[in-house]
């Protein structure tokens, strides 16, 4: 074990004789000398297991002020047009806020951004830490004038398992106030030109979509949803009303059914509220529950169930539904299966209903078969900066399991001995 320790300390760990902020200042000060003219940059930052998490903060810190100096007299200024930053920690980001000096680096090395892309982790879940991050990240992103495309990712890749499925989590696991700080944060700041967002990985409440539409509703033309959990509790249901009313937080909502004022259904609201959308799609769509066996009964599934009978996943029904299709007769033949406005939204106010095409191939609905056949207008910088050299995240995952195996075992062994 002590062999396998002295290895790890030599060939990975960042100390004085192997990496510290000089070496890296230096370094990154020497490329961008040599590649004056830099428009795209990705930014992988370390998650360490054990010990200081600090790391990644001065790394992401030194970064921006590297990008943030002062171009020669013959230069244009904050030519970076592509920014890819993996692993950025709630924390770093409100150490950096709170720094007047880095505020002034982030904004100049963002200043002239088109494309954005954040890989965010969560290490601080208490609630202040929250109420700060919350601004803050906004804060950052909408720093750049002229930003067309956003995507925003989560650390957690295995959301679902499924197309359809629940995340229940109980109150003795996990308390309510601790459960509802593990979202991500809702749009705090209007992003004038954002055309096209993609959101992968995460947990968001009802009111994320809510402040997206106040904040760049009317000019998002592009929405790509890929494993998103809608974050519901025992405070949003109803056990003494009918089934049909006792959840009002879903992702398409229920059929000829009417939304009461407090009713949160997404795919109405996106559809009443984002005016130029033009394209949708959306896979893994589920649920994250917090509340006993008995209340996650009560919810009834939830509108998981394809009301058509024809088996639809929840993605390519809530797509059908924001983009306007005429839904399918239902399968009883007894009611109506169209979804109905938000409260306070006439018929005459709603878009027009779009007759609904006889087949739909899955690259009409799905996010990643759609961006694999037409095209990524989000992430693809996340693959590849340039299209021929592509990252080695997998590589670099599976040497970090190697590790984490490795340890388990020699610890195993220690305790055994």
């Amino acid at each position: 074990m002590n062999s396998f320790c002295d290895i790890l300390y030599e060939q990975y760990c960042l100390h004085e004789k192997t990496f510290h902020q000089d070496e890296y200042s230096r370094k990154l000060e020497a490329i961008l000398f040599h590649c004056r003219n830099i428009e795209r940059l990705r930014l992988v930052l370390p998650y360490p297991l054990v010990g200081r998490h600090d790391v990644a903060t001065w790394m992401l810190a030194i970064t921006f002020r590297a990008l943030g100096q002062p171009p020669e007299p013959d230069e244009e200024s904050a030519r970076l047009r592509v920014l890819v930053l993996e692993n950025v920690s709630d924390t770093s980001i409100c150490q950096l806020w709170r720094n007047p000096v880095d505020i002034k680096n982030i904004r100049f090395a963002m200043g002239r951004l088109k494309h954005l892309i954040i890989t965010t982790r969560r290490r601080d879940v208490s609630r202040d830490q929250f109420e700060m991050y919350s601004v803050y990240l906004w804060d950052m992103i909408r720093q750049p004038d002229d930003l067309e495309s956003l995507c925003l990712m989560g650390t957690d890749t295995d959301l679902f398992d499924g197309q359809d499925s629940v995340k229940h989590t109980k109150p003795t696991v996990i308390s309510r106030e601790q459960w509802n700080v593990q979202t991500f944060p809702c749009p705090a700041n209007s992003l004038f030109n954002l055309t096209r967002l993609e959101l992968k990985n995460l947990d968001l409440h009802a009111g994320f979509f809510h402040q997206m539409a106040k904040g760049f509703g009317r000019t998002l033309q592009e929405l790509y949803l890929n494993s998103v959990a809608l974050k519901v509790s025992d405070h949003d249901i109803d056990p003494d009303v009918n089934a049909a009313h006792r959840c009002p937080t879903l992702w398409v909502g229920l059929p000829d059914h009417d939304q009461l004022p407090h009713y949160q259904w997404i795919a109405p609201t996106i559809r009443t509220y984002f005016a130029n959308l033009r394209i949708c799609r959306a896979v893994k769509l589920g649920y994250d529950f917090h509340g006993t066996n008995d209340q996650l009964d009560w919810c009834d599934g939830f509108d998981l169930k394809d009301p058509c009978g024809l088996e639809r996943n929840l993605g390519q029904r809530f797509v059908e539904v924001v983009m306007g299709f005429e839904q399918p007769p239902a399968a009883d033949d007894q009611r109506s299966s169209s979804i109905q406005p938000p409260h306070g939204v006439t018929e005459e106010k709603w878009p027009p209903l779009i007759a609904r095409p006889k087949e739909f191939s899955v690259q009409d609905w799905s996010t990643t078969k759609h961006q694999e056949a037409v095209g990524n207008s989000t992430s693809r910088w996340a693959r590849s900066l340039d299209g021929m050299f592509f990252n080695a995240n997998a590589c670099t995952v599976r040497e970090m399991q190697s590790i984490t195996l490795a340890a388990c075992n020699g610890f195993s062994n220690a305790w055994r001995s």
